[in-house]
């Protein structure tokens, strides 16, 4: 074995004795870093050497280009090392009792752009319960930016104040009479002790902002789109360096602070944060979730807003060089300028993809030591994934971030290049409404991910038959092993441009309330196992609750008597000793009351399930009892498996002649209910039937 792979292996070894070691020794994992870094600069330092020792015009080409995806990368590790290994950290408050004397006059504004009027309702509705000792110095605000009539309705229901989007922001300004302004997006449900939280980081005169930080159901798209370190230096940032960034949407704000700084909320970039930092106010970063956002969003929508964040910030930043800019001190200018990362991963993802591509496709020779490209590359790549799991990076997430970095690289590096040729921001078009009604894959927004496939397969394929093009044995098995892992990145982004069916508008929220179930002849005690504000599923205290019980109140309707109210609710289904239910004529006290239980709550209530469902709406219940079908005069049995308010899956005895998007009548509750076949699946013994109703 040649001396330089013994050389990589002996310091690849040293490097994860460091590891090991500083796993018992925290301070050791800065022997760690510093090999890391050597390590990296070790092997940019030979890759620069070899650039400078070839000659022809197409391989130097190459390992400049190479030779700057590593820089880029190393900044990103770099800045990433430096931000989590800091001691010192923001003081991070835990007042639960702010005293009332520090409650000011309040204004609870909610921006509303297309967000469903069922999501709005959950939205405005929890902004009502949000505690405040004295509720008469809290005035309501709807500011609408579609101006659609049924918010207007909405507004004038709850007795908010409506306001359009014809107003200017000093126009705006003007409409608020309270000393604070919390802003909150139309989705973001807020927690009812939100003030008490946030009050806190307002004790220092000098601070006009907070930014607010939360949750999000959608955990399919949200728990992975970190971006790779860009992000994680962006949050860590905020927390550092006290929120430089801040778009309008879920802060509290000074409204004084608002009025003196160059405030429009037409603004949909960072310069609301900046323009008041420049006024001479400090901001803070609420790190604590406060704030359960209910927006349902695909990796398409996620790419646009990633689309539109890039144009943003190089806009943004143009325009604030003129004169706001430089009035930032040092740190917000360094946090502010490490969003120049959305496009910094652009460029490097795009040439890690198409360098060996190209490579094999014009037969360009790289006349490098092979060999001393191993020696100094592995210790490279093995200490720089040790480092970043010592400081908290899993290889799940490094591989995650890869997986999105290639997913999103096209569209920010178009917008990048837009934005200079146009010399001004682009507008988002936000898309808040239910978008995967089914799986599809995208092709508008994957056609390069598409391309790029098609053009690694047929370089594989020269690599293979044209051994003979001027590349040597070794270079080629360099070239296959890059793009055999290339091909795997693509072939995993296609499935992020796969639309998951996700929930919207029915989550469930976990819960042990003791509950008394009243019906017309008799009352029964139980608890609350799940339930969200349509309905719920209650488990019967008594075990002797089973065959007399179903036969008694199975299609009965009744009362759930919880905390002093009386819930009216319909029987959906009952077994045994559990109890499905659907609430009917809900008031809107009774309303406030569900979404405080239920939405308001931290993200750990949330029930755990197997699967989520198409455009699913409200609770979906188990059935698995016989019903009556019919599509002429007569009548078939089926066997129903899940009934909700909007449609239910029916397994059929025998074979029908059923086609889809043709109608078919249920018998439900002895009503015979109309519904149009949404889709059929069979198997060797039954036919399914998936049913909306449309009656």
């Amino acid at each position: 074995m040649d001396q330089s792979i013994w050389l990589a292996l002996f310091v690849s070894g040293l490097i994860i004795l460091t590891y090991l070691v500083s796993n018992f020794w925290r301070p050791f994992r800065w022997v760690l870093k510093i090999l890391a870094m050597l390590t990296y600069l070790a092997f940019i330092g030979w890759l620069g050497w070899e650039v400078w020792q070839v000659s022809g015009v197409g391989a130097r080409l190459c390992l400049l280009a190479l030779l700057a995806c590593l820089l880029g990368k190393f900044t990103h590790i770099i800045s990433y090392l430096g931000m989590v290994s800091q001691s010192e950290t923001k003081t991070d408050y835990t007042f639960s009792d702010v005293k009332s004397a520090e409650y000011q006059s309040l204004n609870v504004v909610i921006r509303i752009n297309d967000e469903e009027y069922e999501v709005l309702q959950r939205t405005v509705v929890a902004a009502l319960n949000i505690y405040h000792p004295r509720p008469e110095q809290v005035q309501y605000f709807i500011l609408d930016e579609k101006g659609r009539p049924e918010i207007k309705d909405l507004a004038q229901e709850l007795k908010f104040h409506y306001l359009d989007n014809t107003l200017s922001g000093q126009e705006f300004l003007a409409q608020l009479p309270g000393k604070l302004t919390l802003m909150l997006a139309g989705d973001s449900v807020s927690q009812k002790t939100i003030l008490s939280e946030v009050l806190p980081e307002l004790r220092d005169s000098r601070v006009g902002f907070v930014v607010l930080n939360k949750d999000n159901y959608n955990d399919y798209v949200y728990s992975l789109t970190t971006l790779g370190a860009p992000s994680e230096l962006m949050q860590i940032q905020r927390q550092r360096f006290n929120a430089v960034f801040s778009d309008g949407y879920d802060a509290l704000y000074v409204t004084e602070a608002l009025r003196q700084s160059d405030f429009d909320w037409h603004q949909r970039d960072l310069r609301v944060g900046i323009n008041l930092q420049a006024a001479g106010y400090q901001g803070n970063f609420l790190a604590r979730k406060l704030l359960n956002g209910l927006a349902a969003e695909s990796l398409v929508t996620l790419a646009q807003r990633i689309q539109y964040e890039a144009f943003r910030d190089s806009y943004a930043r143009r325009h604030l060089s003129k004169g706001t800019y430089s009035q930032l001190n040092r740190k917000q200018k360094k946090a502010y300028g490490q969003l120049q990362n959305f496009w910094s991963f652009a460029w490097q993802r795009l040439t890690f993809l198409l360098l060996p591509v190209v490579i094999t496709f014009l037969g360009i020779t790289i006349p490098v030591n092979y060999n001393w490209l191993v020696a100094f590359g592995l210790p490279a790549l093995v200490a720089t994934g040790l480092v970043l799991l010592a400081y908290g990076r899993s290889f799940q997430s490094f591989y995650s971030d890869s997986i999105y970095e290639t997913a999103l690289s096209p569209q920010v590096f178009w917008a990048k290049i837009k934005v200079y040729l146009a010399k001004k921001a682009a507008s988002y078009q936000t898309f808040h409404k239910d978008l995967n009604m089914k799986s599809r894959l995208q092709w508008r927004k994957v056609w390069f991910q598409i391309v790029m496939l098609v053009l690694m397969i047929f370089a594989l394929v020269i690599l293979n038959f044209h051994v003979s093009m001027r590349l040597s044995s070794v270079q080629s098995w360099f070239l296959l092993v890059w793009l055999l892992y290339n091909l795997i990145l693509l072939g995993l982004t296609l499935f992020l441009f796969i639309e998951q069916p996700r929930y919207r508008r029915a989550e469930r929220f976990k819960s042990d309330k003791k509950c008394q179930v009243r019906f017309f002849d008799g009352t029964v005690a139980g608890r609350i196992l799940n339930w969200n504000e349509t309905g719920a599923r209650i488990r019967f205290e008594d075990s002797r609750q089973k065959q007399e019980t179903r036969s008694r109140y199975s299609h009965g309707n009744g009362w759930l008597m919880v905390d002093g109210l009386n819930l009216a609710f319909e029987t959906m289904w009952l077994d045994n000793r559990t109890l499905g239910l659907r609430f009917s004529d809900i008031d809107l006290n009774q309303y406030r009351y569900l979404v405080e239980m239920t939405y308001a709550q931290p993200m750990t209530m949330v029930k755990e399930t197997q699967q989520q469902e198409p455009n699913r709406k409200d609770l979906r219940i188990a059935q698995y009892q016989e019903v009556s079908y019919r599509i002429s005069q007569i009548p078939f049995t089926a066997v129903m498996l899940d009934i909700s308010n909007h449609g239910c899956r029916l397994r059929l005895e025998k074979r029908q002649m059923l086609q889809a998007k043709s109608l078919i009548e249920v018998k439900v509750d002895k009503t015979w209910r109309l519904g149009e076949i949404r889709w059929l699946q069979s198997d060797d013994n039954y036919q399914f039937v998936g049913i909306k109703f449309v009656d």
